[in-house]
């Protein structure tokens, strides 16, 4: 579905489809229009014996149809072959495309996550560090208060200079709110980063769920594999029976043909009998005048004649119809091309990446458009035979009734030619036996006839069926198109999330510079207040007041809380990151399955791709080494750049 690719690993089920299509529709339509033609050419060959010059050019016609038809199934064979490799290899193309995208997108989404865990490696070493500086301020914290309290049992040894040094304390204990303050913010800020955090981890979560639905996606599309190979080893079994059917409707062809062959003799071992009867009248055209007494047998011969007249009537009338009936399937044909010719200008805007196939199926269509005009060109020739069995017919009524005049003349020389009249009929007996048995021939290749075009029927309905599984094919391509674009989007939105996220790490690392200069400044803040306190201290002579004490009371719990809230910051450091190992071992082990995973359909695909042929493998794996040697260029970039 992605830019086409030309490699090959199997067979096509289209293919396979439009080869059968062929064999089905061009075989039977031959055959019926072969045993058409020999059925005229028979009932012609009975009537009369003037016309052998005409069979044998429909002859020669039909043997030259017939070797026309062959290679043009051979041609037609050439082009359904070619047409099946093309597709397949355009078809495999696609899947190793899609399938080799699809690595890309993993290989990618592992090289960001492993630049992930590398920031997120930094900000752990960031964090522990500001908890080993939080120590050594907690020290600090603890040593000042120790100095304090040793110095407030010292000054209650002093009282001179009390109330300057009040206003100090008080300047110093503002100092110290301040520098709590800071360390409240400090506390929200490491409570936001936490925050931050958390929403990375959920972040993670919903990658992995997005791999796992990749996961079963991709499980989703081997199933539809499987199911298309399938369907393709039902339509190679299809296409074997096809060709079954065809060996034997071209046997069975070849016994009608045989069969015509014998008949062909025998009506010619009959014209010649004819011929001597005929002299052997004119000789005996005095004898015939004295057969008076046969009037009445004559004439009812001459009804039975008109009888079978009748009947050659009603022969041509059904023909008739079967002409008409064939013209009426050569315009639903010709219909169903022109309704082809609409669907393929309805489908050529929307498959650009598909226009050989077009042009293949429009050659294909052309060369239906000629075998239909090869059938039209045969109806031709069926209606000029029908038309020459009119005349031939036109022809038998002006001899019957030459016949009764010469009856009428002849009357008084049948008087003179009884016996040799009766051998005569007893030979025209035998004639007539022989004609009953030949048209008794020709009944059953009628019934064969009938036969093949219910046949044919069955082949057409085949086509529609198979015409039918196209349509649903290209709707599945067309699906697999969307879901194509669909991946496309969503691979676009990872890269978007990634360069969010990129762009909060760089506004992190800005952070915890700034948070690295405010730590500098309190601690020159906590230098200045020591210095001040030792100032103080050391002038201090004299016992302190209640007031002094209750102050410094009030600093000590100040002071222990800010060492709770330190020690549960502390405890929430330690809980998030254990929950970030948890988080770690388990990417961890998730990448490790996609690992797995991607080696398994790597074998897989090379396992494919060297039964379809060893030359297409070997540019398939030069093609994925040169794309793997690309994407670890580009992560050994990302790895410096980070």
């Amino acid at each position: 579905m992605a830019s086409p690719q030309v490699e090959q690993k199997q067979d096509s089920p289209i293919d396979s489809s439009f080869s059968m299509d062929k064999l089905r529709a061009a075989l039977p339509v031959d055959a019926v229009l072969s045993r058409s033609q020999s059925m005229y050419s028979n009932v012609g060959g009975g009537y009369s014996g003037e016309h052998s010059s005409s069979r044998s050019g429909s002859s020669m016609a039909h043997r030259s149809v017939r070797r026309s038809t062959s290679s043009a199934s051979r041609r037609r064979g050439s082009v359904a072959s070619s047409f099946r490799n093309s597709l397949a290899i355009e078809n495999t193309g696609h899947a190793e495309a899609k399938f080799f995208a699809f690595l890309d997108m993993v290989a990618n989404a592992s090289r960001e996550a492993s630049s992930l865990k590398e920031l997120w490696s930094q900000m752990a070493a960031e964090r522990r560090n500001f908890a080993a500086e939080r120590e050594e301020l907690r020290e600090q914290i603890e040593e000042v208060s120790y100095e304090l309290e040793t110095r407030q049992n010292d000054n209650h040894r002093h009282d001179g200079e009390l109330v300057e040094h009040k206003e100090k304390v008080r300047s110093i204990s503002i100092e110290l709110t301040t520098a709590i303050n800071r360390l409240a913010a400090e506390k929200n800020k490491l409570n936001e980063r936490d925050q931050h955090i958390d929403r990375l981890r959920n972040e993670l979560i919903g990658q992995q769920e997005l791999q796992s639905t990749f996961r079963s996606q991709i499980d989703r599309l081997k199933a539809e594999y499987q199911s298309h190979e399938t369907l393709f080893k039902a339509m190679q079994d299809d296409r074997d029976g096809a060709r079954e059917d065809a060996d034997r409707y071209q046997r069975s062809l070849q016994r009608v043909t045989q069969e015509r062959t014998e008949i062909t003799s025998r009506l010619e071992e009959v014209q010649t009998a004819l011929d001597t009867l005929r002299k052997e009248a004119l000789i005996s055209a005095e004898r015939l005048r004295k057969y008076e007494l046969d009037q009445d047998e004559k004439i009812h011969e001459i009804n039975r004649l008109k009888e079978e007249l009748r009947k050659s009537r009603s022969r041509e009338e059904e023909s008739g119809s079967e002409l008409l009936i064939i013209s009426e399937k050569y315009s639903q044909s010709n219909r169903d091309i022109s309704k082809l010719k609409d669907t393929l200008r309805t489908v050529e805007g929307e498959r650009d990446e598909l226009t050989h196939i077009v042009d293949v199926k429009n050659r294909e269509i052309k060369s239906t458009i000629a075998r239909h005009d090869e059938v039209q060109t045969l109806l031709l020739e069926k209606t000029t035979l029908l038309d020459s069995l009119r005349r031939e017919l036109s022809l038998f009524e002006d001899r019957l009734r030459s016949a009764e005049l010469e009856r009428d003349e002849k009357h008084e020389a049948l008087e003179h030619s009884r016996e040799q009249h009766k051998l005569v009929i007893i030979t025209r007996d035998e004639l007539s036996n022989e004609l009953i048995t030949a048209q008794g021939k020709v009944d059953a290749s009628k019934r064969q006839i009938a036969l093949l075009t219910d046949t044919a029927q069955k082949t057409e309905q085949v086509i529609i069926d198979t015409r039918a599984e196209v349509t649903q094919l290209n709707g599945t391509i067309k699906g697999l198109e969307r879901e194509r674009l669909d991946w496309q989007k969503k691979n676009t939105t990872l890269t978007d999330q990634l360069v969010e996220l990129k762009g909060r790490i760089v506004i992190l690392q800005t952070e915890i510079h700034e948070a690295g200069g405010e730590r500098e400044g309190l601690r020159d803040e906590l230098r200045r207040s020591r210095e001040e306190l030792e100032e103080v201290t050391e002038t201090i002579t004299q016992d302190e007041s209640a007031e002094f004490e209750f102050e410094l009371e009030n600093m000590r719990a100040m002071l222990r809380e800010a060492r709770e809230q330190k020690e549960q910051a502390i405890a929430a450091r330690a809980s998030a990151d254990r929950e970030r190992d948890e988080v770690y071992s388990k990417y961890e082990s998730k990448c490790r399955e996609l690992e797995r995973f991607e080696e398994e359909a790597s074998a897989r695909m090379h396992a494919a791709a060297s039964s379809s042929g060893g030359s297409k493998s070997s540019t398939t794996t030069t093609t994925r080494k040169s794309r793997v040697s690309g994407g670890s260029s580009m992560q050994q970039s990302s790895e410096q750049q980070s």
